[in-house]
C-alpha cells in the first residue's frame, strides 16, 4: 500500500514548483513591458557610460534652436509611445528653457513608429511631418504637443486634420500631403537610421556635435528626467 504522507509531500512539491514558476513569469512579463534605461550607477559617469553613436544628418528634420548651437540633440521619437508623451510633458520643456532657447542646443525630431504596438504610429508621423513641409518648425513642435497631448484619440485621419487645424494648417493641403510619397519616405528613412544604429525602444536620443553634417554623440535610452539630461548636454558644452 503506498505511503499517504508521500502523496501529500509530491502534491505539496508540485503546487510549491507551479507557484513558483508563476512567480517567474509575472516578474518577466513586468519587465518586458518596463521602459529600458541605460542610466548608471552613481559611481559612473553618465558621459562615459553611454552608447557612442555616430551618423549623418537630413537636411529636412523638424529643429528648434540655433543652427549654430554648440551641442546636438536628435530625438526618435513615436506618438503612440507612452514614454515618449511622458518626455514631452515633464522634460522637454525643461531642456528648451535651459538650452535651446538659450542657443546652447540645436535640437531635431526624428521619427521611429514602433508599428507592432502603435498601428497608427506611422500615419502620424507622416501627418507631423506634413505640418512640418507646409508651415515649419514651431507648428510642427506645436503638432507634435498636441498629439502627445491627445494619444488615445489622434488614431484616425480625421482626428490627425482636425488637431493640425490648430496650427493653422490648410485641412485639404494636409489631406492631400498624408498621401505624398516623399513625406513618406522621409519618415521610413527616420525609422531605418534607428534600427541602423540600434535605437530599437522609445524615446531614444542622441545627444553630441555636430561637424560637417556628421553627428558624433552618446545614446539615452527612455523617459530620462532632466537631471540625467543635463550631465551628458553640459559634458559636451564644457
Amino acid at each position: 500500500m503506498s505511503n499517504p504522507n508521500m502523496f501529500f509531500l509530491s502534491l505539496g512539491a508540485i503546487c510549491g514548483s507551479i507557484i513558483i514558476a508563476g512567480g517567474l513569469i509575472a516578474w518577466a512579463l513586468v519587465s518586458s513591458n518596463s521602459p529600458r534605461s541605460d542610466s548608471p550607477s552613481e559611481e559612473q559617469n553618465p558621459v562615459e557610460s553611454a552608447r557612442k553613436v555616430s551618423f549623418e544628418l537630413a537636411e529636412n528634420d523638424p529643429t528648434l534652436g540655433s543652427s549654430d548651437a554648440p551641442v546636438t540633440i536628435v530625438e526618435f521619437s513615436d506618438y503612440g509611445c507612452p514614454f515618449c508623451k511622458k518626455f514631452h510633458a515633464q522634460t522637454f520643456s525643461q531642456i528648451k528653457k535651459q538650452y535651446i532657447e538659450k542657443d546652447k542646443v540645436e535640437y531635431r525630431y526624428k521619427h521611429r513608429p514602433v508599428t507592432k504596438l502603435h498601428p497608427q504610429a506611422k500615419t502620424q508621423a507622416i501627418a507631423a511631418q506634413c505640418v512640418y513641409s507646409l508651415q515649419g518648425d514651431e507648428a510642427f513642435f506645436d503638432y507634435t504637443k498636441r498629439l502627445f497631448q491627445n494619444q488615445k484619440q489622434a488614431k484616425t485621419k480625421e482626428a490627425l486634420i482636425n488637431l493640425a487645424e490648430k496650427t493653422e494648417v490648410d485641412t485639404e493641403t494636409l489631406s492631400s500631403c498624408l498621401a505624398n510619397k516623399e513625406t513618406q519616405a522621409k519618415v521610413e528613412a527616420d525609422n531605418s537610421l534607428a534600427l541602423k544604429n540600434g535605437m530599437q525602444g522609445t524615446p531614444t536620443f542622441a545627444v553630441g556635435t555636430v561637424e560637417d553634417g556628421e553627428f558624433t554623440g552618446r545614446v539615452l535610452v527612455g523617459a530620462q528626467p532632466y537631471s540625467r539630461f543635463q550631465p551628458v548636454i553640459d559634458a559636451f558644452l564644457n
